[in-house]
């Protein structure tokens, strides 16, 4: 009983902290970051999809069939893979707060008041805060040999702020013309 009651106490601190860094998160400003309509021209999603595969099984499978295996290699694999995966999570933070920054500079310079998408800012921070949390927590299942879910709601949530900019940006160009 006492081992059930321990174990219900350690997963409650551990969402409560997550939670709360989630907050933290999203309660700080957004660091403003330089892009270009270059840059935009230029950025795809495409780059994050081989992050979906490195939490596969399929390579373990391949590596436990062959001759001189020894769970030594498997365990430095996966290492390795959490060690890109952190890689890409830094750069899909920054890509993101890229274009979460370009929204804010084309609302700023809006003529008109948008609080719609003000809104629209504030509930893809959040959804994109809670897929990073999401992101985290499996990186972690990850290292302790649990096999996680599919990292694609990362992806998604930035795909959906590029697609929010790009339409923005038509919008704005229409409103010029």
């Amino acid at each position: 009983m006492l081992a059930y009651i321990t174990l219900a106490t350690m997963v409650t601190l551990g969402v409560a902290v997550a939670f709360g860094l989630l907050i933290r998160r999203l309660a700080s400003p957004a660091k403003a970051e330089l892009v270009s309509t270059e840059w935009l021209s230029r950025f795809s999603v495409a780059k994050y999809r081989p992050m979906e595969r490195l939490f596969s099984d399929a390579d373990y499978r391949f590596l436990e069939r062959q001759r001189g295996f020894n769970p030594g290699i498997a365990r430095r694999l996966r290492r390795e893979r959490m060690r890109v995966f952190r890689g890409y999570l830094r750069c899909l933070k920054s890509d993101y707060r890229k274009l979460e920054s370009m929204i804010a500079l084309y609302m700023a310079n809006s003529p008109v008041d948008r609080p719609d998408l003000a809104w629209g800012l504030v509930q893809r921070r959040v959804q994109f805060g809670f897929a990073m949390l999401a992101a985290e927590w499996r990186l972690r299942l990850y290292g302790l040999g649990l096999q996680p879910s599919d990292t694609r709601r990362l992806v998604v949530a930035l795909d959906d702020m590029r697609s929010h900019l790009r339409r923005q940006a038509l919008a704005r160009q229409a409103a010029a013309a």
